[in-house]
């Protein structure tokens, strides 16, 4: 019974998941790809899978200028 509810669960949760992604290819991998998908939207202003331009180009300067110095 234990293992069967747990089945259950899973493939609500794979069933939830293809709703979401669309197709078996685009579900992250690891939770970390759900991250950095989630960060990726917000800094280049990403919504309905269209970018934002000028949010797009103010974060592309933004991380330009994040040098590294000897210091």
């Amino acid at each position: 019974m234990y293992c069967n509810n747990d089945i259950e669960i899973i493939l609500a949760y794979i069933k939830e998941q293809l709703i979401e992604y669309k197709s078996v290819n685009m579900l992250p991998l690891t939770n970390t790809g759900r991250v950095r998908e989630y960060v990726r939207k917000q800094c280049f202003g990403i919504v309905d899978g269209n970018e934002n331009a000028n949010q797009a180009k103010s974060y592309r300067k933004r991380i330009g200028n994040l040098r590294l110095t000897p210091d």
